[in-house]
């Protein structure tokens, strides 16, 4: 599923790479279901891209920078330093229920 700047009632334009703010993947690999990754565009003031992955538990809200952090704290439930709590759940920003069919 992808997400660009525009409302998200369905009427989006993704014709362009350059338009896409974040791409959201419901079921990512190696992650039990439920888990979400977010993978985040941002512009710099260059203008170049900076590509952002987060995957998020949805037991404990906490969110990974890595896939290898994510999978670790499955294994020993040992958080890492770089885990984090994002201000608005990742479940609050993509209305899921909307795009279930997709």
């Amino acid at each position: 599923m992808k997400i660009s700047k525009c409302d998200t009632d369905g009427q989006c334009d993704t014709s362009s790479q350059e338009k896409i703010l974040a791409e959201v993947d419901l079921n990512p690999s190696r992650l039990p279901p439920g888990w979400v990754k977010e993978v985040v565009f941002r512009k710099t003031k260059e203008g170049t891209r900076i590509v952002m992955q987060y995957y998020t538990d949805p037991l404990s809200n906490y969110t990974f920078r890595t896939l290898k952090s994510a999978v670790g704290y499955l294994e020993t439930k040992e958080l890492p330093k770089l885990a984090f709590i994002q201000n608005t759940s990742v479940h609050d920003v993509y209305n899921f229920e909307k795009f279930a069919d997709l």
